[in-house]
């Protein structure tokens, strides 16, 4: 199923809006920081656009995966992704 987005990449994305840092949200999923960058470099690849602000430090969302949020937060802790318990 190579190009398919997968269930899990968007239950990283939901974990690293919640957590604003890769280890952090990476830990939360129970993989590793490495695992979790790739799922979101493939992400970002099958959508052809950059998801994530890279650089020494999470730097957040870009404008194209912000896209028009509802007013929505993100960063809401009653979303469950990977922070099941």
């Amino acid at each position: 199923m190579s190009g398919d987005i997968r269930i899990r990449q968007l239950e990283y994305v939901v974990a690293l809006a919640r957590e604003r840092h890769f280890g952090r949200a990476a830990a939360a999923c129970h993989v590793s920081q490495s695992a979790l960058s790739d799922a979101m470099r493939k992400l970002e690849a099958e959508l052809g656009v950059e998801v994530v602000e890279r650089g020494r430090r999470f730097g957040g969302f870009t404008a194209e995966a912000a896209g028009s949020s509802s007013g929505r937060s993100a960063s809401s802790r009653s979303a469950t992704p990977c922070g099941r318990t």
